[in-house]
């Protein structure tokens, strides 16, 4: 399936749909005479549901046009999400999780079901995040009591490179993710 963006997006509807059998997503600028953030974003919640619904990224064809073809490249997206709780490391306080510092307890974070409270279906929504974000060449931050977490991702394996700091302590968590366009 091909979702192409129109020239000037503002105007009426953003896409235009060219059906076709495949499962593979292309994201189509080509034809964009004007890019704006939102534009963007929502280029990025499409691909970020296709990724979720078959398991594969969409393919980006950057648009023609000079000004807008450089600013699409020189762009990412961010988005960053505050919890003024407790804390990872206090949240996993006296359950099988539990560990002895902010560090580790933000490393068992990004795996599946560590953060779950009680219910089973919980857990998944920082591993799931790590994944998209680094899938799509971008990064992610947890930052945690004292201690921060940077990964990024690491071309030419899916496994992100993961970079530590000791930082000033932060009540609840704070998680900061950028994906470029």
């Amino acid at each position: 399936m091909e979702l192409r963006f129109k020239p000037y997006p503002e105007a009426h509807s953003l896409l235009s749909r060219v059906d076709d059998d495949s499962n593979q997503l292309t994201l189509d600028l080509s034809e964009v005479e004007f890019v704006k953030p939102s534009l963007l974003f929502a280029a990025a919640a499409v691909a970020s549901a296709h990724r979720d619904q078959h398991g594969d990224a969409p393919r980006f064809v950057l648009p023609n046009k000079g000004d807008p073809c450089v600013y699409a490249s020189r762009m990412s997206l961010g988005e960053v999400l505050s919890d003024v709780g407790i804390g990872i490391r206090a949240s996993l306080a006296g359950t099988q999780h539990e560990r002895d510092d902010d560090r580790s307890a933000i490393e068992a974070s990004v795996e599946p079901r560590v953060t779950s409270v009680r219910d089973k279906p919980r857990g998944v929504g920082l591993p799931n995040l790590l994944g998209w974000v680094t899938a799509m060449g971008g990064g992610l931050t947890i930052r945690s009591g004292r201690a921060a977490i940077e990964y990024r991702h690491q071309p030419n394996s899916t496994m992100p490179r993961a970079t530590f700091s000791h930082v000033d302590a932060v009540d609840g968590t704070l998680v900061a993710g950028w994906v470029p366009c």
